[in-house]
């Protein structure tokens, strides 16, 4: 029997002086796809606005909304009911848009340095088929990396030399690590957002993992701080080369304050 969580996610953006214009682009509901069906799913945000539903480039259900100022903060509620299916970590039926060489392209946040250079060449020599090296791969990472909070602000993400250096890692952190060296295995790999209900931390919903292309496979997920594949308690939400790709919530602003997010996840299991 598939599992049945209820979802609220919560995103406050506070201005440390009232902006006068406010864009934010939201990546905040999942997709129906084999082992993932969304009963129900609603967007809203704390002020009068038109919220634009469009699909980005990596197939991603995206909003968009605009603001006239002043305004001192804006909050979006995420919320609605999915069911989910354990299949061993594969999407099954998930739709591809992009070429898979686009999946091997480098970012900022997926920049190689020597040591994860090393990390790959390791899980290369360890196994022989790609999904082999992969879970080879994951093995090793969980090896390495400690691991911390989850970030309460997209802006805290780090680069993933920095995070292999440092040694500790939010889930967000390791994905970025594994997917900079799974792309020097030539595996196709992308970053994944999303939730993951755990009975005995309930206050950290939201979760990262990455994903590789494995032929006759598919798209399969790794979660490296945990060293396994996404189970039933996983929930797909989107997908980019590197965090900045996939995060819930990018904006800019015009003002002359800061501006700062807080982020809060519940799930509740149904059945």
């Amino acid at each position: 029997m598939s599992m049945r969580f209820s979802v609220t996610h919560e995103i406050t953006t506070t201005f440390t002086k009232p902006a006068s214009y406010v864009l934010q682009k939201l990546r905040l509901s999942p997709r129906t796809h084999g082992g993932q069906y969304v009963r129900d799913w609603r967007i809203t945000v704390d002020h009068d606005c038109t919220i634009e539903k469009f699909t980005d480039s990596f197939v991603n259900h995206s909003h968009i909304f605009t603001l006239d100022g002043p305004v001192e903060s804006v909050t979006v509620i995420a919320s609605g009911d999915l069911d989910v299916d354990d299949t061993n970590g594969v999407v099954e039926r998930s739709p591809r848009k992009l070429p898979l060489g686009l999946y091997l392209r480098t970012t900022p946040l997926t920049d190689a340095d020597e040591a994860i250079t090393e990390l790959a060449e390791t899980a290369t020599k360890e196994a022989e088929t790609p999904l082999e090296r992969a879970h080879a791969l994951m093995g090793l990472l969980a090896g390495k990396l400690e691991d911390a909070d989850e970030m309460a602000n997209p802006a805290d993400v780090a680069p993933a030399a920095k995070v292999l250096a440092d040694g500790k890692a939010s889930s967000t952190d390791a994905a970025h690590v594994f997917v900079t060296a799974s792309r020097l295995m030539d595996l196709p790999s992308r970053l994944v957002s999303g939730y993951m209900y755990d009975e005995e931390h309930p206050g950290r919903g939201s979760r990262s993992w990455a994903e590789c292309y494995i032929e006759d496979l598919g798209w399969v997920g790794f979660d490296p701080l945990l060293d396994r594949c996404p189970t039933d308690a996983y929930m797909r939400v989107a997908c980019g080369l590197d965090w900045l790709g996939a995060c819930p919530l990018r904006g800019s602003s015009t003002g002359l304050g800061d501006s700062h997010a807080a982020s809060h996840v519940t799930i509740a299991r149904l059945r």
